[in-house]
């Protein structure tokens, strides 16, 4: 590892996080083109859900500290293991913490929360962003439907929830 200077360290980190950002939304707009030709297919495994939460969790603690965001993540202490298609489902996880940060502003609240149920076991990502306008609210995971105010600066493109909404199905 080569000894840097902090502020040029912590430059290239920036660099890195939106170079690998870059590469998610390419992946995305592929897997978007995957899903309209009904041509995607998963690769399940069984993964360890806490622990790969825990990851995708870490990923987003700079934007919080910048953003000065209260961030935290609620989990069980036993592992809970999944099948899942680990790529497509950090895509959905990271697309879901993604627009909870964009639309949250400073001081509020975005938390991770694992439930396990007798039945079920529930990932929750709650936010106290300005949330969705109820007239949206049927168009929350139809194409090209993006639901945020222009006048917000962050405007979407409604592939992103949608994308997540038929990986989602894909895993029944």
């Amino acid at each position: 590892e080569i000894n840097l200077p902090s502020h040029i360290k912590d430059k290239i980190e920036i660099m890195e996080r939106n170079a690998r950002r870059m590469l998610r939304l390419v992946n995305q707009l592929l897997d978007f083109r995957k899903i309209q030709k009904e041509q995607m297919e998963l690769k399940v495994r069984r993964i360890e859900l806490v622990d790969f939460v825990n990851e995708i969790y870490k990923n987003f603690l700079p934007i919080a500290e910048h953003k000065k965001i209260k961030y935290q993540y609620i989990k069980p202490f036993e592992p809970i293991f999944v099948w899942v298609d680990p790529k497509k489902f950090d895509s959905v996880v990271f697309n879901i913490l993604s627009n909870a940060f964009k639309y949250t502003g400073e001081y509020k609240k975005i938390t991770i929360e694992i439930k396990k149920t007798e039945n079920f076991i529930d990932l929750i990502i709650s936010d106290e962003g300005k949330g969705i306008p109820s007239d949206k609210i049927p168009l929350l995971f139809k194409r090209f439907s993006p639901l945020s105010h222009t006048s917000s600066g962050f405007e979407g493109t409604g592939i992103g929830l949608n994308l997540s909404y038929e990986i989602m199905k894909l895993h029944h």
